[in-house]
């Protein structure tokens, strides 16, 4: 009414008093329906334990404001019509993981150790304790060093040494607890063999590229029919990879396909939604969905270049492609049924590589 308005130009503003009223009243929550968050401010000193969640921000973007208010009072068990704010956008349900999240740690047993061991521990643990102080006459002590040939003077110089080296042993014995280890043994060579076509996924542009050619000859050499599909940036849905595969398998049946061969890791570039994500990584994700979505049961083998190292005298020196190995130990064991593994390729490309390619696809290795 007019003379509300009156009366709040010319009289105090009771804010602080409007709002213990409603905190009296059981009020928790507050949402700020404002140009900005000024009222949130000062409602907070008003009521420290209450939440004030401003829908716009000065200087934010507007619809992620609105999310992060709404987010904000949902979190807290308010009621929030997700429905009717998000129908807009068309929204679909995703498949979320069939297995519990369990919380039950299993902690490795040390072993009893024996009395011998016992001392033998103690007796080193004073030892490197001496060192660790650096504690020149306790470790003289110890070692039963006499000071007649200089001793002394030589262990005093190498003493800062060694207890430097022990320090930073123990910092990497402790970084290395934190850690899992990746393992590698070597196999022997067979010869596998492969039946059927298989399909050979391709980044867009790359058909031409030397290993790409190089994987597809390693096919063929072992009688096998390629039936080869390019995916771009413009093909990161998942939607989109299943149309791409019917049109390539035309005229065969996706159950005849024996085997899926995918290069994808080798895309360079970035999602063009998720600028965080490697395109390669992004296009082996909707492959492995769209080869359940056509039919074909047949696995999915995932091809890198310099993505790991097998011994400490190599270097990973593709580090996105790198990312497809962590998503490929999701597949197989999310989809185990229609993934076959990762494979990393050398930086030279000869017949003995290719023969183990085709024996790991095969099973044979």
């Amino acid at each position: 009414s007019a003379e509300y308005w009156v009366r709040h130009v010319r009289e105090t503003v009771r804010f602080a008093d409007g709002v213990q009223t409603l905190a009296g009243q059981g009020a928790v929550t507050y949402l700020e329906l404002g140009p900005d968050g000024v009222l949130s401010g000062m409602g907070q000193e008003c009521v420290p334990d209450a939440v004030f969640a401003p829908v716009l921000r000065t200087g934010r973007e507007e619809t992620a404001s609105v999310m992060e208010g709404l987010a904000q009072i949902h979190v807290r068990g308010r009621s929030v019509d997700w429905a009717a704010l998000l129908a807009p956008a068309g929204p679909r349900p995703v498949e979320l993981p069939t297995y519990p999240f369990q919380r039950e740690h299993f902690w490795l047993e040390s072993s009893v150790s024996t009395a011998e061991t016992a001392g033998t521990d103690a007796v080193d643990a004073e030892f490197w304790d001496a060192v660790e102080r650096e504690d020149l006459p306790a470790l003289t002590d110890t070692l039963a060093m006499t000071d007649e040939s200089g001793a002394g003077e030589s262990l005093a110089a190498v003493l800062p040494v060694l207890s430097s080296w022990r320090r930073r042993g123990r910092e990497r014995a402790t970084v290395d607890g934190w850690r899992y280890r990746v393992s590698w043994s070597p196999v022997s060579d067979g010869a596998g063999t492969l039946t059927g076509p298989w399909l050979l996924a391709v980044p867009a542009g790359m058909a031409a590229d030397p290993w790409v050619s190089a994987c597809a000859d390693a096919l063929t050499g072992r009688g096998v029919r390629p039936v080869r599909v390019e995916l771009g940036a413009d093909d990161t849905d998942r939607e989109a990879v299943a149309e791409r595969l019917r049109e390539a398998l035309a005229g065969s049946e996706a159950t005849a396909v024996a085997g899926v061969l995918s290069l994808l890791a080798l895309a360079e570039g970035r999602h063009d939604q998720y600028r965080s994500v490697p395109l390669g990584v992004a296009l082996t994700l909707s492959l492995v969905q769209a080869v359940g979505d056509v039919g074909v049961a047949a696995p999915v083998w995932s091809v890198t270049r310099g993505a790991v190292a097998v011994s400490g005298s190599e270097n990973v020196r593709e580090v996105e492609q790198a990312a497809v190995w962590g998503l490929g130990r999701v597949a197989g064991l999310e989809v185990p049924e229609r993934w076959g593994g990762l494979l990393d390729l050398p930086e030279v490309w000869d017949a003995r590589v290719a023969d183990r390619l085709v024996d790991v696809v095969s099973g044979r290795s």
